[in-house]
């Protein structure tokens, strides 16, 4: 069960805004794995403005996740990683208009979210973080045939609303 409150909160935010999904005439496109993930989370890919970044929202329209900055996925990393922009109850409501999404001077939340294979987030964690037998439960469902990802979170604290810089991946 992937609605609110079923699964961890930076869980919810990755699986709804770490991808690179687009849509083609009101149908999602991009990577089976990514429109599947996208479709389990019950959040909508709000329409695309042009020169704004993309943004998403829970169907309650509760939270609205905006894409600050996207990496896309990076054979080397084995990842893939956004910024985003998290802005609480009575954001944007799905039948709003858009003039009503949080404008640049409301304060939001920053968060980085990283997804990619088991192996490669593990090596970005501290180890204490890691849950106990994390390792074994992914080589085993691994090994039962499951694509098994991995994803991993930091939060970066309020943001005015400025944009996010050029760092480094």
């Amino acid at each position: 069960d992937t609605t609110r409150g079923a699964l961890p909160t930076p869980l919810r935010h990755a699986m709804a805004g770490c991808h690179s999904l687009g849509t083609l005439r009101g149908a999602l496109i991009g990577s089976q794995v990514e429109v599947s993930m996208f479709r389990a989370s019950h959040w909508e890919l709000l329409p695309g403005v042009p020169g704004e970044p993309p943004k998403v929202q829970d169907t309650r329209g509760s939270e609205l996740l905006t894409v600050l900055r996207r990496n896309e996925f990076d054979h080397h990393s084995q990842t893939m990683s956004v910024v985003v922009s998290v802005a609480q109850e009575g954001c944007h409501t799905v039948t709003s208009p858009p003039a009503a999404a949080p404008r640049g001077g409301e304060e939001s939340t920053l968060e980085v979210l990283v997804k990619g294979s088991f192996e490669a987030i593990a090596a970005l964690c501290e180890r204490a973080e890691l849950p106990q037998g994390l390792a074994e439960a992914c080589a085993q469902l691994s090994g039962q045939g499951y694509y098994v990802l991995a994803v991993g979170h930091r939060l970066l604290g309020l943001s005015g609303g400025g944009a996010v810089g050029s760092p480094p991946r």
